[in-house]
């Protein structure tokens, strides 16, 4: 099995996807990794590419990754 470590775009309808694939392989897709535009360490990626996402929206789209085991 592969396991894949993906970025997120902080989309439901990502996760979603992920799932039904995860569901159809046995290669799995089993960590999203991403940044708010706003953070203390930064990251790899600018700014000016991030998705715009709220702390509450980065809250529930946390919750919405547990929820489906990501």
């Amino acid at each position: 099995m592969i396991k894949y470590c993906i970025p997120t775009s902080f989309d439901d309808q990502l996760m979603d996807k992920i799932v039904e694939l995860n569901n159809k392989s046995n290669n799995k897709i089993y960590e999203l990794y991403g940044s708010t535009k706003e953070s203390l360490t930064g990251s790899g990626r600018s700014s000016k590419i991030l998705q715009d996402v709220s702390m509450e929206g980065l809250k529930k789209h946390i919750k919405k990754c547990h929820q489906n085991d990501n």
